[in-house]
């Protein structure tokens, strides 16, 4: 992250507070992103895979969506590494953690 010079210290560029998603609001938001996915259908417990039928595209939509959402440059070797929504949802936070 790059500095600016202020009078008194050196300070970050720009600061981002980073709200904590629960569960609930991930699962609505994949909800959202995914069109296919029947809204009652989805749950936490949900494996990943049979959830965002992750074809290639899929995985790439997947990965812009982090991108976007949560500002999180997740690689498709890390996501395909969670079985189910709620280890997807702790990556996403983990990641904001950082």
């Amino acid at each position: 992250m790059g500095y600016l010079r202020n009078e008194q210290a050196l300070q970050p560029r720009c600061t981002t507070t980073i709200k904590m998603i629960t569960i609930n609001e991930f699962t609505s938001k994949l909800k959202n992103e995914f069109d296919e996915i029947e809204a009652d259908v989805l749950t936490p417990e949900m494996r990943l895979e049979e959830a965002l039928e992750l074809s290639s595209l899929n995985m790439l939509l997947l990965m812009a969506f982090l991108k976007t959402e949560f500002d999180l440059n997740a690689s498709s070797k890390s996501i395909a590494s969670c079985d189910t929504i709620t280890e997807l949802h702790a990556l996403v936070t983990e990641g904001q953690e950082k």
